[in-house]
């Protein structure tokens, strides 16, 4: 009769144990591919619908967005103190982990 070791069992806890982290991580994944696939069609219509305001081109009105409003530099932004998840200086609050990292309260829905 075959007897498993010792460190065979615990290594069957260890992989038994980790199974429902595993299975909880790849669900938040595909969550967040989700939310992230919204996010792309909202922020699509959201251009659209600005430039029309403007009576410009989707591409014409990004380049004048780009202009007007040009990419923060690297002064302004700092790393989240919870994750490391680098954020806008200004942020009320870290993009990745929801940690409150300005002087307001910030609730992620």
């Amino acid at each position: 009769m075959f007897r498993p070791s010792l460190t065979e069992v615990y290594k069957q806890i260890q992989i038994n144990h980790s199974a429902p982290d595993l299975t909880d991580v790849g669900s938040r994944i595909q969550s967040l591919e989700t939310q992230v696939e919204h996010l792309r069609a909202l922020n699509r219509a959201l251009i659209e619908h600005l430039a029309d305001q403007s009576n410009l081109s989707p591409q014409a009105f990004l380049e004048q967005l780009s202009k007007e409003h040009p990419k923060q530099e690297a002064e302004h932004t700092l790393h989240c103190p919870s994750c490391g998840t680098l954020i806008a200086s200004d942020a009320k609050a870290c993009y990745s982990c929801g940690m409150n990292v300005g002087t307001d309260t910030y609730i992620l829905g």
